[in-house]
């Protein structure tokens, strides 16, 4: 029997979409510094593979 998660789950695109979804809530619950910081009267935009074309070599 093999214990191992076959390779097409994916565990990261139900979190990446919730806090998409829910950026603001999130912020406030994680950085509320931050948060109180932050124009929300502007629209966020997600730059979800930006941080990773900024590392050359880096896997996603």
């Amino acid at each position: 029997m093999d214990n191992q998660a076959p390779a097409s789950d994916d565990f990261d695109t139900p979190w990446k979409d919730a806090i998409t979804r829910y950026f603001p809530e999130f912020m406030a619950f994680s950085l509320p510094l931050a948060e109180a910081e932050i124009a929300w009267r502007q629209a966020h935009v997600a730059l979800d593979q930006e941080l990773a074309q900024g590392r050359p070599g880096c896997r996603t």
